[in-house]
């Protein structure tokens, strides 16, 4: 999984930003459980069809993914796209789109959920 990230920021500037890491990671999540061909493009709007196990499968797969990316992001500084170094300014974007006012951490939040 390192290498096939690893290529896929090489190959694919757009994976090196966080605004489109998980559209990226989705798509790679899908194909390593086997719901689509590794070979077949996958649009934003494409419908995809996967049994309840699969799906669970790409749960716990795009965990990995996510965690391998930030991994590569960090040894090949090379590979960061424009926007890596704005992560807080983009939860705080993230938080106030949730309806949370400013000064709120995600712990915070989480911890609000984690409540439910």
């Amino acid at each position: 999984m390192y290498n096939e990230v690893l290529e896929k920021l090489k190959s694919t500037p757009l994976f090196r930003e966080r605004k489109h890491r998980s559209h990226f990671i989705t798509i790679l999540s899908f194909r390593n459980v086997g719901v689509v061909d590794k070979d077949v493009k996958i649009k934003s709007g494409d419908k995809i069809t996967a049994t309840i196990e699969q799906w669970r499968k790409v749960g716990a797969v795009y965990g990995s993914y996510e965690r391998i990316w930030r991994k590569v992001l960090e040894k090949h500084k090379d590979l960061q796209g424009e926007d890596y170094g704005d992560k807080e300014a983009l939860e705080q974007d993230n938080i106030l789109q949730l309806g949370y006012g400013l000064g709120r951490t995600p712990t915070q939040i989480e911890n609000d959920f984690m409540e439910i």
